[in-house]
């Protein structure tokens, strides 16, 4: 069954309630794309779902999943990476093992979400205020920013 829908960074945990939600409906998730979610009909199950958010590189990426051993490796979707774990004994399962890797997670994501905002930056505040009042011309590197930014999201 494939469901389409959107969540943001900062709805983690509405995300994870709905996924585990589904699982106890007896919807596993499979796949994990932009918005959409596939899943395959099981037995309705506990699970718990965790996400992580890395950049790293493909010959990293066995390195990093070995170190979810125990969980269940969904996919990934940017940068976050997709896990499950069965809940038996209706335990608090977390990938984390402490705050400050947690915190080490969401300083990872606002640098990148930072990072992202770069050329809306660059339109309000340098972009629109020095346009021509004559006409829109805009700079050679307004062109390069877009180019970059459509790679970026590619």
């Amino acid at each position: 069954m494939i469901k389409r829908k959107l969540f943001f960074a900062w709805q983690m945990n509405k995300e994870k309630a709905w996924l585990e939600d589904m699982a106890k409906q007896g919807y596993v998730l499979e796949e994990v794309g932009f918005a959409t979610y596939i899943f395959s009909k099981q037995e309705p199950k506990n699970l718990v779902y965790q996400f992580d958010f890395q950049i790293i590189s493909r010959k990293n990426k066995g390195d990093y999943l070995s170190c979810f051993e125990d969980w269940n490796y969904v996919g990934k979707i940017g940068g976050w990476y997709y896990f499950y774990k069965e809940n038996i004994n209706n335990e608090n399962l977390d990938i984390y093992n402490d705050n400050q890797s947690k915190e080490t997670m969401f300083r990872r994501l606002i640098g990148f979400l930072i990072l992202m905002a770069i050329p809306l930056y660059y339109q309000l505040f340098i972009l629109f205020p020095n346009l021509d009042n004559n006409g829109l011309s805009f700079p050679s590197f307004y062109s390069i920013l877009k180019i970059f930014m459509i790679i970026s999201i590619l």
